[in-house]
């Protein structure tokens, strides 16, 4: 009889160990693979474009977006960059806000835009930049399966001081420097 305990426990410790093993396996698959992914949603800013930017704002633009035109189509993404250039120093905290302005159809017919045919991946979370310095973001676009061709126009706002993202737009007090517009065409 206590052959067949002794098993029973030797049995038990193996599903334990088994079992524990399992278990850093999938946090680690976890931690390595799905987790990175997820940050991989809001794009990140590729040398070559950071360089390019950074070369846009020299000229003394304190706003600048590279590419200004992109086609995406229909249940794909891509994405454009923005640089901000800082000249105030009393105001060294910044916001970015996106949003679509306005939708123009194949006819040319204007429309207001529907949030619900594009998806806007960035950061919208306040950043400090220190005079004379300069920040590159990247800004992902998503392109829903039932969104209607045409251009889609963006307006890019840059806001300083102390602003929150919903406080910032083309009308806010906070606006850093004009906006800009990117187009996005679906074809």
């Amino acid at each position: 009889m206590k052959k067949k305990g002794m098993e029973l426990s030797i049995n038990f410790l193996v599903i334990i160990i088994l079992s524990l093993v399992m278990l850093g396996l999938g946090i680690n698959l976890l931690v390595k693979v799905i987790w990175p992914a997820s940050e991989d949603l809001i794009p990140k800013v590729t040398d070559e474009i950071d360089a390019r930017l950074k070369t846009m704002l020299v000229a003394n633009q304190r706003l600048a977006v590279y590419p200004s035109h992109l086609e995406v189509n229909r249940k794909q993404s891509d994405r454009f960059s923005l640089g901000i250039l800082n000249t105030d120093p009393s105001r060294p905290f910044f916001v970015v806000n996106v949003a679509c302005k306005r939708f123009i159809d194949s006819a040319g017919n204007t429309f207001a835009c529907d949030s619900a045919n594009l998806r806007l991946l960035y950061n919208g979370a306040q950043k400090k930049i220190e005079n004379n310095d300069k920040v590159t973001q990247g800004i992902g676009i998503e392109v829903k399966p039932g969104a209607p061709s045409g251009n889609y126009e963006l307006e890019v706002s840059v806001c300083s001081g102390n602003p929150t993202i919903s406080s910032c737009d083309a009308n806010s007090p906070f606006i850093y420097t004009d906006s800009v517009i990117v187009y996005v065409d679906v074809p």
